[in-house]
């Protein structure tokens, strides 16, 4: 289990989330959803190592991870998939997911898991030898996923994956991660403004509001409560 306990971070004298608590549990997928600000990424970046938390605690497997250095975050199995795909842009689609599997566990399963990319991203194996900056959007998104995929995960974060791309590639993706949540029973921890989506994969989800969390229950119900339609889904 991912869980992240009374969870509080500040950038300087700004305070971004407030007593912030929640749990993925193994083969889970869990959408964080909220508006612009709301402290979302915040909360991704702190569980990935990136930014310290001024309290609380975040813990993998029963071990806390908020105080240890990221590279040994990614070790311990958490991977982030950053807003904005973030690729080695000058370096091949081939290079970039080799980057992805750095880590000693992930090196012995490098040709295993570059099939098995392959499988869930064709177009990806067409296009090792290109170089990722001339990509389309779609398919650099496909490689920052598949990239963090090569580390051979137990948990996936990803952040606003559907940022700049086409409403059907958005769901093509969306329709891979619950595929890659099936086949590998990978838990997955999904922050996203395209709330429908986010929570339509989602066996949990939870309302991020300034910095706080503010209302929480299963996908499906979430979907049908009456104040997130109205505030996130233009619903009445």
């Amino acid at each position: 289990m991912l869980k992240v306990e009374h969870l509080a971070v500040h950038y300087g004298d700004i305070q971004a989330l407030w007593d912030i608590s929640f749990r993925v549990e193994d083969r889970e997928i869990v959408s964080l959803i909220g508006s612009n600000g709301a402290g979302k990424t915040t909360i991704l970046k702190t569980i990935s190592g990136i930014l310290r938390p001024s309290k609380g605690s975040v813990s993998i497997d029963g071990i806390r991870s908020d105080a240890i250095p990221a590279h040994r975050i990614v070790e311990m199995g958490v991977i982030l998939i950053p807003e904005g795909r973030r690729l080695f842009r000058d370096m091949t689609v081939l290079e970039n997911l080799e980057m992805g599997g750095f880590i000693d566990r992930a090196r012995k399963l490098k040709d295993q898991n570059l099939k098995w990319i392959s499988e869930i991203f064709p177009v990806l194996s067409e296009r090792l030898r290109q170089i990722a900056g001339t990509l389309s959007g779609g398919e650099q998104q496909m490689v920052a996923i598949a990239r963090g995929l090569m580390s051979d995960p137990k948990w996936l974060l990803v952040d606003e994956l559907s940022l700049g791309l086409a409403p059907l590639i958005v769901k093509n993706i969306y329709d891979t991660l619950e595929e890659i949540n099936r086949s590998k029973e990978m838990a997955i921890l999904v922050v996203e403004q395209n709330v429908r989506l986010a929570l339509k994969i989602a066996n949990r989800g939870y309302v991020i509001e300034n910095g706080r969390i503010t209302t929480e229950g299963s996908g499906s119900d979430l979907l049908n409560n009456k104040e997130i339609k109205n505030a996130y889904l233009a619903m009445g």
